[in-house]
């Protein structure tokens, strides 16, 4: 909890910030936010498809979900099968 509330401090009030690193996250905060678009582009979505990092949390997402899927849902079928009952 005590984490929560001092992450939670803006940067220029951050007290576990130096005083040089203040005011350069500060700026690129403040640079990163300025440059993003208020409006909705198709070349967002079609930037996005051809990121390769999007590829790799896709499949990695995939290789985790699907087979929590098939075990959790095939898991009382084994059970059965093998003899057990409720």
């Amino acid at each position: 909890m005590v984490l929560l509330v001092r992450l939670l401090q803006y940067p220029d009030k951050a007290d576990f910030l130096t005083e040089s690193e203040r005011p350069w996250l500060v700026d690129t905060i403040e640079r990163d936010s300025s440059e993003l678009s208020r409006h909705f582009k198709r070349k967002f979505v079609f930037q996005a498809l051809r990121d390769p990092h999007v590829w790799l949390l896709f499949c990695i997402h995939l290789c985790l979900i699907i087979p929590g899927y098939a075990f959790s849902l095939f898991l009382p079928t084994i059970i059965t099968g093998i003899g057990f009952s409720a």
